[in-house]
């Protein structure tokens, strides 16, 4: 049996963030924010597989949260999610680092494939960092473990101590 995927929901709309962990129960985990800063508390606790990021969030701009949220996690999928189809918000939000911009209300076919993007992309991430952590390692006979939440980071810097 697959591990459930892990979704964070990030808009200011109360009422679709619980629409959608309805709509998807039972085929994701969800977790939601109303905010950049309560998404960035979430994603302190939790290894999520992807982010959907509500273009406007009241008084924030989504598109900055892209930038917040890659700073302090550089490998989480982010995809921008919003009513409107704007092709210059569309543009923007993938030039910002999003993965993908998808529209209100959720498709779960789309949601699906969205998904399966950020976890492959994140994979292709960590063997690619994990390659040069075992090729760098190789002169000094140096010993790696490869990981990939913050709290094994943490485990393992207090463990070095």
């Amino acid at each position: 049996m697959t591990q459930m995927r892990k979704l964070l929901v990030v808009d200011d709309d109360s009422d679709l963030l619980i629409a959608t962990r309805m709509q998807l129960r039972g085929s994701y985990t969800v977790l939601t924010a109303e905010s950049t800063d309560e998404a960035m508390k979430t994603l302190q606790e939790q290894d999520v597989d992807l982010v959907l990021l509500g273009v406007g969030l009241g008084g924030e701009n989504g598109l900055d949260g892209i930038k917040k949220i890659h700073e302090v996690h550089p490998s989480v999928g982010v995809a921008m999610l919003s009513g409107m189809k704007d092709p210059k918000t569309v543009v923007t939000a993938i030039r910002a680092g999003a993965i993908d911009y998808l529209a209100k209300p959720l498709c779960e076919n789309q949601l699906a494939e969205v998904v399966e993007k950020a976890v492959a992309t994140r994979d292709v991430q960590e063997r690619r960092e994990a390659l040069i952590v075992s090729q760098t390692s190789i002169g000094n006979g140096g010993v790696h473990i490869v990981y990939r939440s913050k709290r094994m980071g943490d485990l393992m810097a207090e463990a070095d101590k």
